[in-house]
């Protein structure tokens, strides 16, 4: 009879294995069989069991490294599910076209961000927090309110000039317009995203106030109002595939009609 070097009768060895799945230091506890042999035989048994279990624990972790969802850059995820909004618009966009977009499986994509709305939201959440810097500096960055919206309205339609064939227009006004009617949440979105342009040029026009730019007795809302249909405009007119230079016309010659109908003067 051939001794067992698994049966539990008592503890002969004990060996760390460091290469178990999940990162954890099993213990590989090795046991004295019934008969008595050689203690070289035994150590013998034990060696050969226990290069064959790691081996066994080697070939599992690289499957389970193999089998483990890839690790993504959820900045550059979304990014890239924002540029493929703007490409198709929202209803066009499917869930295949973000996978291919992401590079990530659509399992992994779902349990990363949600469904297609979801990951709009997100996508455009993260554009806003990104950009939120940039539109203030060149809004509130020049004294001159002439120069400051001029800066602005150039970085705008540069936004909304970019694509490889055709312009691609603004990540949100360009792409949920059609569908803010019939989803109440991407109508939030819509909605808040205008808030947010209004609020941004009523803030600058009452600095602009402030400074003696502009009259005391300036319509700040109207003011803001006329700014903000001038980048609404703007939008569709790029999403339509109107090219940057007469974007860019169009806008120096508003900024100019409007500061001169609201009767600003130099900054001094």
């Amino acid at each position: 009879m051939r001794p067992n070097p698994l049966m539990p009768i008592r503890i002969l060895s004990v060996i760390d294995c460091p290469f178990c799945p999940g990162g954890e230091m099993a213990r590989l506890i090795f046991e004295e069989g019934l008969l008595s042999v050689p203690l070289n035989f035994r150590l013998l048994r034990i060696k050969i069991f226990a290069t064959n279990l790691l081996r066994y624990g080697t070939e599992m972790k690289e499957k389970s490294a193999r089998g483990r969802p890839r690790q993504y850059d959820a900045k550059a995820a979304l990014g890239a599910a924002l540029l493929e909004f703007r490409h198709r618009g929202y209803t066009a966009t499917s869930l295949d076209h973000l996978s291919e977009a992401t590079k990530m499986a659509r399992p992994s994509l779902y349990a990363a961000f949600g469904n297609k709305r979801a990951i709009y939201l997100r996508a455009v959440a993260h554009y806003v927090d990104d950009s939120a810097e940039r539109w203030n500096r060149a809004l509130f960055g020049e004294r001159s309110l002439a120069k400051a919206l001029n800066d602005y309205f150039l970085m705008i339609v540069a936004i909304y000039s970019e694509g490889d064939d055709r312009p691609l227009g603004c990540p949100v006004l360009s792409v949920i317009t059609g569908e803010a009617t019939a989803d109440p949440l991407i109508g939030a979105e819509l909605f808040a995203a205008l808030a947010r342009t209004d609020a941004r040029f009523r803030d600058r026009i009452a600095a602009a106030r402030d400074d003696a730019q502009l009259p005391d007795a300036t319509d700040i809302d109207a003011i803001a109002d006329m700014l903000a249909a001038l980048q609404h405009s703007l939008a569709q007119r790029a999403r339509a595939g109107m090219i940057r230079a007469d974007l860019e016309r169009i806008a120096r010659n508003s900024i100019a009609l409007i500061l001169k109908a609201a009767g600003a003067t130099t900054a001094p």
